[in-house]
């Protein structure tokens, strides 16, 4: 067995485990909407901004639905400051000049890639959401098509899966607390461009590590902060559809990241290139919290799912 072929072996098993009861393992929530009783169906779709955006919900609490998978980091921008390099200063090693963003504007994004070439099923679950999701009712009523990005129908994008998060988000009064330590250079720029419109994205994921197997713990308190070519990483995410004036998409948004095993090797390749409900911040994970993941087995008849008139 390859090295590699290891790790995918532990990713494996990392696939079905949770850290807390609220979590849903993505395999098995998305093998639940074959299901037509409620009861047996984890999760179901609900429209939050209008027809245009739709959210996986948790049938069990109301809540937004919170999934966690696991895969093999491939890389990912800066964990601290995405794209965005201020005037003067040296872009981070492996950051395109294309994705270079000087000022603060939408376009500033943090990238985080899953190496999937070896194991291509997360495009799977996904592509069991999307066929659920245009059986909905209200959904894409326009009739428009799939957007061709990460739409999982050719083989040669199915060895990568990119997700992102925005570096800032406009000041609301909805906006959650930001409970990172901000990096200096967003500091500044939100200093020197209109501070009253723009914040750091108080939803940016939390990285955080598990290797020692007790305890989480900051990622930037590692020996190696950062997530490495290799490391097996467990995640957690939002699962919501968006439909705009010419496609429509699904869209991941990460909660956390989790290195539970590091790669074997040191590769450093730190760098290659919010508008669903919030989690709860009580289903949220933090350095310093003491846990022992589940081996998800499923209770299809646990509970009941709430009225209508709990639901978001």
């Amino acid at each position: 067995m390859t090295e590699k072929a290891a790790m995918q072996e532990i990713v494996n098993q990392w696939k079905e485990r949770t850290f807390q009861e609220y979590q849903i393992p993505f395999g098995e929530a998305m093998q639940s909407l074959g299901h037509n009783d409620a009861h047996i169906r984890y999760v179901e779709a609900r429209p939050c901004q209008g027809s245009s955006k739709w959210i996986m919900s948790d049938l069990a609490t109301g809540q937004v639905a919170v999934f966690t998978y696991a895969a093999l980091w491939a890389w990912g921008s800066d964990l601290h400051t995405g794209n965005y390099v201020p005037d003067n200063e040296t872009a981070p090693a492996g950051l395109p000049d294309s994705r270079i963003q000087r000022h603060v504007n939408y376009r500033c994004e943090f990238s985080y890639c899953l190496d999937t070439s070896e194991d291509s099923s997360l495009y799977d679950l996904i592509l069991k959401a999307e066929s659920y999701i245009q059986e909905i009712e209200g959904f894409n009523r326009g009739k428009r098509p799939r957007k061709a990005f990460q739409d999982g129908n050719r083989e040669e994008q199915r060895g990568k899966f990119i997700m992102t998060s925005k570096v800032f988000a406009r000041k609301s009064p909805l906006n959650k607390k930001v409970t990172y330590a901000v990096h200096d250079w967003l500091l500044k720029a939100l200093e020197d461009e209109n501070p009253s419109k723009n914040i750091p994205n108080p939803e940016r994921p939390r990285y955080l590590d598990y290797t020692n197997g007790m305890k989480l713990v900051d990622l930037a308190d590692t020996n190696t902060p950062y997530f490495k070519r290799g490391d097996v990483v467990w995640f957690s995410f939002k699962l919501g559809f968006s439909v705009s004036g010419d496609s429509w998409s699904s869209e991941l948004v990460p909660i956390e990241f989790v290195r539970v095993v590091e790669a074997p090797e040191t590769v450093e390749t730190r760098t290659d290139y919010a508008s669903y409900p919030s989690v709860d911040t009580s289903m949220e994970l933090h350095a310093g919290t003491i846990v022992s993941p589940m081996n998800s087995t499923p209770q299809y008849e646990s509970y009941s799912p709430p009225d209508s008139d709990d639901r978001l």
